[in-house]
Parts: structure tokens; C-alpha cells; sequence
């Protein structure tokens, strides 16, 4: 379910920077992109370090 959601906000982010192209406004949905790839990556990141802690690895 998470994974569909992620698959829509990237859709809808794309069909707006088509959108938004058209206004010369087409940086704002890759902005957007990398603060939601930031995002991803910084919990992916977090949830490995957790991991690791459990196993008694750091």
C-alpha cells in the first residue's frame, strides 16, 4: 500500500511539472521530488540503523 502511494505522488508530481512547464515553472515538482527522495532516504536510513541496533551490530 505504501509502495502505491509513493507510485501516485511520483505520477502526480510528473503530470504537474508537465503542467507547470507550460507556466515556466517546471523546477517546482523537482524541488518538490527531492525533498520527498530526501525524505525516503533519510527513513530507509534510519530504519537500517535500528536494525542494526537490535542485532547488536553498530
Amino acid at each position: 500500500m505504501k509502495q502505491l502511494l509513493q507510485f501516485i505522488a511520483v505520477i502526480l508530481t510528473v503530470v504537474s511539472a508537465i503542467y507547470l512547464y507550460s507556466l515556466q515553472l517546471g523546477a517546482i515538482p523537482f524541488f518538490l521530488l527531492a525533498f520527498f527522495f530526501f525524505y525516503l532516504a533519510v527513513r530507509l536510513f534510519v530504519k537500517e540503523k535500528k536494525r542494526q541496533r537490535n542485532e547488536g551490530k553498530y
